[in-house]
């Protein structure tokens, strides 16, 4: 078989052509606009550039990981961190107060007016309520403030 035959059945059949330089006379030069299948890969791999020209792939991860970029170095799997604390309260807005209703349910207690203060209700829900009277003479002190 003639070296175009050659090269010419190589590519049409989707062969590889390892060593172009192989075929005395031949003129091969340009780029591969796009790549269908990445030698060297298996089910799962993520191809990534380790160097300038150079594909190297990451093996599969563990279920539940992510992706993450090293800067320059290799990426890698990593199992994310579980969030233990809130910074941001979904469905709050401005001067509501958060409090438990049950374990893992926050609600919102919506914002009082002027003069009120926030009593507790036992196991219920906190609200607000009219602070007390300072016109009388006598201030009555619960129990619960330190034993008075």
């Amino acid at each position: 078989m003639s070296k175009a035959k050659t090269l010419a059945t190589t590519v049409s059949t989707g062969g590889v052509l390892d060593n172009p330089s192989a075929i005395p006379g031949a003129n091969i030069s340009g780029a591969v606009g796009s790549a269908t299948n990445i030698a060297g890969g298996s089910n799962g791999t993520v191809p990534y550039q380790s160097a300038s020209g150079t594909t190297q792939m990451l093996a599969v991860g563990t279920p539940g990981q992510v992706l993450q970029t090293n800067g320059v170095g290799a990426p890698s799997w990593a199992t994310p961190a579980s969030a233990t604390t809130a910074t941001n309260i979904a469905g709050g807005s401005a001067g509501t107060i958060p409090y438990q209703s049950a374990s893992g349910t926050t609600q919102m207690l919506a914002v009082g007016t002027a003069g009120q203060v926030l009593q507790t209700n036992g196991a219920g829900a906190p609200s607000w309520a009219p602070a007390p009277s300072s016109t009388g003479s006598t201030l009555y002190l619960s129990e619960n403030f330190g034993g008075f």
